[in-house]
């Protein structure tokens, strides 16, 4: 798809593909331009009908300029790109009182920018200057900017290094002076985006970002200094892949060698406005990229890691250095704690143990937590261990906790204590996904009709073949092993 649709609360921006591009314009796309039109050509005839026609006469043609230019014509293939390169000049005859009113009138906008690579059929790069110079006029409208690779330019192993926003936004001429989040979800690398990352200051006023690394580029991540007003980071850390090289323009090398050699100080004071961070890499980066980002003024934190495909031995006491740098969480604002992890091949160095834990979750409560998700983790602990830590959360209102390895004390026959553990440490639990595996046997109560309910104020309901617990907080239902349903 070499065409792009901008939609902002005051701008309509139509990109056009390069010359020579052999890339041809999806008819899905062009139906979904086709209804944007529309939607302001009807919106253009409801404001004609309430006597206001004077104020927008001199549009009604242009839009109806764009919507025939959008039509195929007849003997003309659906995909023809061929009206394209005039629409952003088209749409640049709009003045900005006609985009203000007209904007306004409409019911929803989607503050949006896709960009494609932009390349021709030889391979070479387009003209940026001349062929993007429609930023220069809309730059200080767009508010959301998303680098979409093209699939067909993924499946020949092209990255979005290719794109020419890359350095249009690295650069200083075009002003993004409402720009507030920018999406870069593919993983991207080489000299381009090394400048757009090194112009990040321009950007100050950013307040999400989502940004997917290419293995090479990993250490990009202290460069997020100066994003004062960023409050959303997620930051994914691609696979290792043959299809992208090395490149010479950015190191490999740990992000904690870059540190101990960087001029920049640690992230903590560069991004003070950051509450929610979401991260996905492999162990080892992981580790790194946590040990670097801010984590004191946190709400909410998530973190997945895939098993890593980089050769070579991963560092022993990587889940106690991890949560040795979580521990900087404030234990006042931080309100979500989730973390997944699924490894091919689980063995005794994969599981999280109660000691890990207790690096982060000591003796000082973390008064603000709501939700706690280990759902995903390979966990070896006690029910001693569960207790400490619940302890921590007097608020907690779900709890996630994974399923037991076999080698693990903490397991089935331990099963009802770690649930009384929950209940006592957690008076405020409603929602607990807890897979204990419990069988009667387990629960020392074969038959569960003549029996004294563990827990004050509950009862234990049997159904078939699942076990329901109704206990300490008002209308909780607890549903584990084997259950259909937890709610």
């Amino acid at each position: 798809m070499p065409m792009s649709l901008a939609l902002d609360k005051t701008a309509l921006i139509f990109i056009p593909p390069p010359p020579n591009s052999s890339h041809t314009q999806s008819p899905i796309v062009v139906q979904v331009i086709i209804k944007a039109a529309r939607c302001i050509w009807n919106t253009q005839k409801e404001l004609s009908l309430r006597g206001m026609a004077s104020r927008y006469t001199a549009n009604e043609d242009l839009l109806r300029e764009i919507m025939l230019k959008l039509e195929p014509r007849r003997g003309e293939p659906k995909c023809n790109p061929s009206p394209l390169l005039n629409m952003a000049l088209t749409c640049k005859a709009f003045t900005e009182p006609a985009l203000d009113s007209l904007w306004r009138s409409l019911k929803s906008y989607t503050p949006l920018v896709r960009l494609l690579p932009s390349r021709s059929a030889t391979g070479r790069e387009c003209d940026t200057p001349k062929k993007w110079s429609i930023f220069e006029t809309y730059s200080n409208r767009i508010k959301h900017i998303v680098l979409q690779p093209d699939p067909a330019d993924l499946q020949d192993g092209v990255d979005a290094s290719s794109d020419p926003l890359l350095d249009i936004l690295g650069a200083p001429g075009p002003v993004f002076s409402r720009l507030r989040m920018v999406e870069i979800p593919c993983s991207v690398t080489g000299r381009p985006f090394s400048r757009f990352i090194a112009n990040l200051q321009l950007f100050s006023q950013l307040e999400t970002m989502h940004l997917s690394l290419h293995p090479a580029a990993r250490s990009s991540i202290i460069q997020l200094h100066g994003l004062m007003a960023l409050r959303t980071l997620r930051l994914t850390v691609a696979h290792y892949d043959r299809r992208y090289p090395q490149t010479e323009s950015l190191s490999n090398e740990p992000l904690d060698a870059w540190l101990s050699s960087a001029t920049n100080t640690p992230l903590e004071l560069h991004l003070p406005s950051l509450m929610n961070l979401s991260v996905t890499s492999d162990r080892q980066t992981m580790v790194e990229a946590i040990g670097i980002l801010p984590l004191s003024s946190l709400r909410t934190i998530r973190m997945s890691i895939y098993e890593c495909s980089q050769p070579g031995a991963i560092e022993q006491n990587v889940w106690g250095k991890l949560f040795g740098h979580l521990s900087r969480c404030s234990r006042e604002t931080l309100e979500v704690f989730s973390l997944a992890y699924a490894p091919n091949e689980l063995d005794a160095s994969d599981c999280l143990r109660g000691e890990h834990l207790r690096l982060m979750f000591n003796a000082t409560p973390f008064i603000a937590l709501r939700r706690f998700n280990l759902s995903g983790v390979p966990l070896s602990a006690t029910d001693q261990d569960i207790s400490a830590i619940l302890e921590n959360f007097p608020n907690l209102s779900l709890l996630a906790l994974p399923q037991p390895i076999p080698s693990s004390p903490y397991d089935g026959a331990q099963s009802w204590g770690s649930l009384l553990a929950v209940a006592q440490a957690c008076p405020e639990i409603q929602v607990l996904d807890m897979p204990l595996g419990i069988t009667g046997d387990h629960l020392g109560l074969p038959a569960l009709n003549s029996c004294t309910p563990p827990i004050a104020n509950s009862s234990l309901q049997s159904s078939r073949d699942f076990y329901m617990l109704k206990t300490w907080s008002e209308g909780v239902a607890l549903a584990f092993p084997g259950t259909h349903a937890l709610t």
